[in-house]
């Protein structure tokens, strides 16, 4: 393993989170730099369909980003969850030493009425398939 791919980069940290929510097949996801305009570097937007897919969102992405701290030694991402899946909403902030992400996890009907999307106009969202 090269020097390079031991390093944590924002580019294997938002990988690694795009694809912890598609594992478990989080919906509508998009991801969008936000660090000109937010404490966030990038946001990362998904939603579950049920409070109990809500929650396997989140134990998928807090095991990816483990799993991916071991394959780079010496490197951490540090994790902190506020909200619950009964609340329809949980936000995980994660931090290497040079990015921070935060992440949305929504039911439905919360994701519509906040439309974070929308919050910025001229932020460019990157949408991943399902």
């Amino acid at each position: 393993m090269s020097q390079e791919d031991t390093h944590l980069d924002s580019k294997k940290v938002r990988d690694c989170i795009i694809h912890a929510i598609k594992e478990k097949h989080g919906k509508r996801i998009v991801a969008m730099e936000t660090g000109e305009y937010s404490y966030f570097d990038e946001m990362i937007i998904a939603e579950g369909s049920v409070e109990r897919h809500l929650a396997a969102l989140r134990r998928s992405v807090e095991t990816e980003l483990a799993s991916l701290c071991k394959d780079c030694p010496g490197e951490k991402v540090v994790v902190r969850v506020d909200g619950d899946p009964e609340s329809g909403w949980i936000v995980m902030e994660c931090s290497t030493p040079s990015t921070l992400f935060c992440v949305h996890l929504f039911l439905d009907e919360l994701r519509n009425k906040y439309q974070f999307e929308t919050k910025w106009d001229d932020v460019e969202l990157q949408e991943y398939s399902e």
